[in-house]
């Protein structure tokens, strides 16, 4: 019966170690994944704060004409 018992709690310690090592597998893969879209993240919003300013130009552009239009229906 003792020996049942060493074998089961060494097949558990192995079990457990396995274990271990999965969840860190999975946590690592976690990481990278979060530092992955949070790099996507920042391009994405170094691309909007550089398209801010074309977009401001573009409307302005258009505001611009659409006020020269009604000037000359007037």
């Amino acid at each position: 019966m003792a020996s049942f018992l060493n074998v089961l709690k060494i097949s558990l310690r192995r079990k457990k170690h396995k274990t271990q090592g999965n969840i860190e597998k999975r946590e690592q893969s976690a990481e990278k994944d979060i530092l992955q879209l949070s790099d996507k993240s920042d391009k994405v919003d170094r691309e909007v704060q550089e398209e801010i300013p074309r977009a401001n130009i573009k409307w302005q552009k258009a505001k611009a004409s659409d006020n020269s239009h009604s000037e000359e229906i007037s």
